[in-house]
């Protein structure tokens, strides 16, 4: 199994980025659903890889490969519906952020990050003349999305802070380009600006999920901190 763990992540993911390459050139949907079931694959492969050799992190694991889940499932659902599809996204988020808490018990200093981020995301969404939600409710929904990622993303710069390893930086990284990624697609479907938005969405989002899929092929390097595990 640790012999296939590299040759089956260069395969997957690497076919990931390039259904992500043709995604911004054609934008056809079959080609997002392929996409993101070959990350969704890796983060398969890295699971199994991580169960077997390091049973000991098996919940953590198991939670962020559910968060990988929801985020294919949302990739699939946000064209059939937004609303659904960010739900579904928030959902991976809070998986995302559920897994890090269990590689590092949280600590309030988690939400200095988390905080610094959202602060100018909140200011732009409310007072930004460049956009438009169409009604309150859908700002309240932006708002809160927001809310997640933001708590999501700091906990794992904060980790990668704590101890720096190769497993918490390419968590930390997956989520920031996650983040950034959910900005642009705030641009795509809400901005008066007539740019590509979506093509950068799309150039940010698989790398930063690619990323995330590919962490626990590197959890031999994760924290020491003890883990409690059901």
């Amino acid at each position: 199994m640790k012999k296939l763990v590299l040759p089956l992540n260069i395969i997957f993911l690497g076919l990931s980025l390039a259904c992500d390459t043709a995604l911004i050139i054609t934008h056809l949907y079959p080609i997002k659903i392929t996409a993101s079931v070959f990350f969704m694959l890796a983060a398969t492969v890295n699971l199994i890889y991580a169960l077997k050799y390091f049973p000991d992190k098996k919940l953590p694991s198991v939670i962020l490969t559910v968060g990988v889940f929801f985020a294919m499932s949302a990739d699939i659902a946000i064209n059939l519906n937004f609303i659904a599809g960010a739900a579904i996204f928030a959902l991976g988020h809070i998986c995302y952020f559920i897994a890090y808490s269990l590689m590092q018990k949280p600590r309030p200093t988690d939400f200095i990050p988390a905080i610094i981020i959202f602060i100018p995301i909140v200011l732009f969404m409310m007072f930004s003349p460049l956009l438009d939600f169409g009604s309150s409710l859908m700002k309240i929904i932006g708002i809160s999305y927001a809310v997640i990622i933001c708590i999501m993303t700091g906990k794992a710069i904060m980790n990668f802070i704590r101890i720096k390893n190769k497993f918490n930086l390419i968590l930390a990284l997956g989520s920031v380009l996650f983040l950034i990624s959910d900005i642009m697609l705030l641009m795509a479907y809400f901005s008066k600006i007539d740019f590509p938005f979506s093509n950068f969405c799309l150039a940010l989002y698989y790398p930063g999920q690619c990323l995330i899929a590919n962490g626990l092929a590197h959890i031999k390097t994760a924290t020491t901190e003890k883990i409690r595990v059901a």
